[in-house]
């Protein structure tokens, strides 16, 4: 029985990151993804397995299935690891009928937003009863990829990077995340969420935790953003992917850095969590987002199914920009020791002046 209601997990090929970090972070896309695969759900396309005909004989059927478990004992191996997506079915799928009950959207952009890593809102008021919707450009770009697993019951987790700039202070108090789980109502089926703010890439040799666990459950609220999440052919008629605005609380202040933000959530429904990338219209690559199927051990980059091209997870920073670091004057220590040593030259030399006169 597969794990999400139906649906079958394929394994592709993509770049993970060993267990010392990256040695840098490659915001282009190269040709081909060498090494570790990224995780996805894909529809179940056709009838699957079929009954066998009655004439046949119990020993054929034998082989057939032990020919079958041996398929799929040899192909983890033969694929690599498996990967956390749900993607669009191929073809044009009937979309789902509107989903009864729930309440509408109460959710409202926070006023202290500090950092906004990107959006998911391409077509506003395009949606079911006049709601905003974010697209899967599924035509004009031949993409997919729907949301990117970051369920508790599987151990995976999402991250995505954002920088504190030199001289600046930022007071981080809440965090907010975007996530749906596909086939619930306009009321959030979201129960918890954890995070954690890395001060370099996760799992980097020098790379510390500044704030946060894999364990707290950090959610102060949940609701709907107004926005469902669709494809290009599906779009004013489907409303099984409500985005829920997933609020989770912090209280850390961040010096001059770079920084990567690790989260992971948990709900009630058997369909993921899924976590909707960053949609910009017209453009298929949209950041640098990866994604781990193993707690957070190691991760490799997220991209999308159809167009093959690397993505980026929306999030938002509330807090409030708190004036200038102590630990990073405007001209480094360097220049401060040096400023020293010509005042102290200075000094010596007007003594000596004064002396001699």
């Amino acid at each position: 029985m597969f794990p999400f209601g139906g649906a079958a997990l394929v394994r592709l090929a993509g770049p993970r990151w060993p267990a010392g970090g990256p040695q840098a972070r490659a915001r282009s896309v190269a040709s081909g993804r060498p090494g570790r695969p990224e995780i996805r759900e894909n529809s179940i396309i056709g009838d699957g397995w079929g009954k066998p005909r009655p004439n046949v004989s119990s020993s054929a059927v034998f082989s057939r299935l032990s020919f079958a478990l041996l398929c799929l004992i040899l192909a983890p191996a033969a694929l690599g690891a498996t990967t956390n997506q749900e993607e669009a079915p191929a073809g044009s799928a009937l979309p789902a009928p509107p989903v009864p009950g729930g309440t509408q959207a109460s959710w409202t952009p926070p006023a202290d937003v500090i950092y906004d890593n990107g959006p998911i809102l391409n077509s506003p008021g395009t949606g079911v009863g006049g709601a905003d919707e974010s697209v899967v450009q599924t035509s004009t770009l031949n993409m997919t990829t729907l949301g990117y697993g970051h369920q508790f019951a599987l151990e995976a987790r999402l991250t995505d990077d954002f920088e504190v700039p030199p001289g600046a202070l930022w007071r981080i108090d809440r965090v907010t995340f975007f996530g749906y789980q596909t086939g619930s109502t306009l009321d959030s089926t979201f129960t918890a969420l954890n995070l954690r703010i890395w001060e370099g890439p996760p799992t980097g040799s020098h790379s510390r935790v500044v704030f946060g666990d894999t364990t707290s459950n950090r959610l102060l609220s949940t609701v709907w953003t107004g926005i469902y999440r669709v494809r290009e052919d599906t779009s004013g008629v489907e409303t099984d992917r409500p985005v829920m605005a997933n609020q989770a609380s912090v209280g850390v202040v961040l010096e001059p850095g770079h920084y990567w933000v690790d989260f992971q959530a948990d709900g009630t429904l058997n369909s993921g969590p899924w976590c909707p990338p960053i949609t910009l219209p017209g453009q298929a690559e949209t950041g640098d987002g990866y994604q781990s199927d193993d707690g957070g051990v190691s991760f490799h980059p997220i991209y999308d199914g159809g167009s093959d091209r690397r993505q980026g997870l929306p999030f938002l920073l509330e807090g409030a920009r708190i004036g200038v670091s102590p630990d990073v004057p405007a001209l480094g220590w360097a220049g401060l020791a040096a400023l020293a040593a010509l005042l102290a030259v200075g000094g010596v030399t007007l003594l000596a002046r004064r002396r001699v006169g």
